[in-house]
């Protein structure tokens, strides 16, 4: 798990399933929902999740990085507090 900025971070599941990546994104969904205490009170966050996968490391680093970033903001646009892989790896 890295910070890339901002509110934006990355996580690398190492594995030949995409479905571990899969169950790794809804597991973090899970946990961010639960409520939590700042100096305000309860609070609760929603999250976006975009997953990107390669096999046989036919994409690149950066490549990945954009296609999970691409799939990030469709869950965003799709209502927020969501996981949505990547429709399409880049060429």
């Amino acid at each position: 798990m890295a910070r890339l900025s901002g509110d934006e971070f990355a996580m690398i599941v190492h594995g030949s399933d995409p479905s571990a990546a899969a169950a790794a994104a809804e597991r973090v969904l899970e946990v961010m929902q639960a409520p939590f205490v700042i100096s305000t009170g309860p609070t609760t966050m929603r999250v976006s999740v975009g997953i990107a996968t390669t096999r046989d490391g036919d994409l690149s680093p950066p490549c990945l990085l954009d296609q999970a970033d691409l799939a990030m903001y469709a869950a965003k646009r799709a209502g927020k507090n969501r996981v949505l892989p990547a429709t399409a790896p880049a060429a």
